[in-house]
């Protein structure tokens, strides 16, 4: 049985006061960002987003890009997992990114074990699928596209309860 940690909202089974091997990253007073690429970021990584090298959502650039060998909340679950902690962790991202889209700065690059996500910029703008809106969209799917039915939001909730289901 796994234990599922949702990141970047943080929403752990545990409480962070149980999780003793998560300390090198516990955010003890949280900072939001000037835009979501960056706070994205901040949540991933427990840093500041400038010392991430993100601080803007273009995704045409490197100012979105979370660099392939950031240390992160994933790292360390993975590091955990590998290391014999009782509990075996999964991470789920489904819904927006804004952290890249080509390898290595995709969601599961960087450690997740599902992904679902939009372009990096945003559902409808570039570098999206032509005719890509909020029904019946396609969408990166662990890098692969895939069409998923439905409005979007309610396309990442049924995932992720798929998900959920699937690690019980």
């Amino acid at each position: 049985m796994s234990s599922v940690a949702i990141v970047p909202s943080f929403c752990l089974t545990e409480t962070p006061a149980t999780l003793p091997w998560l300390l090198p990253l516990q955010c003890h007073a949280f900072q939001s960002s000037t835009t979501c690429t960056s706070t994205r970021a901040r949540l991933l990584t427990v840093e500041w987003c400038n010392s991430t090298s993100v601080w803007h959502t273009i995704g045409i650039d490197s100012r979105s890009l979370l660099r392939a060998n950031e240390y992160s909340i994933l790292t360390r679950l993975k590091e955990c997992t590998a290391t014999g902690v009782k509990k075996q962790y999964k991470t789920i991202m489904f819904g927006k990114y804004h952290l890249g889209d080509e390898h290595p700065y995709r969601p599961h690059d960087h450690g997740f074990h599902a992904a679902i996500h939009h372009g990096v910029v945003g559902i409808g703008q570039r570098p999206e699928h032509w005719g890509n809106y909020y029904f019946d969209h396609i969408y990166s799917i662990n890098g692969a596209p895939r069409c998923l039915q439905g409005y979007c939001t309610n396309a990442f909730f049924c995932e992720g309860l798929r998900f959920m289901r699937d690690c019980i």
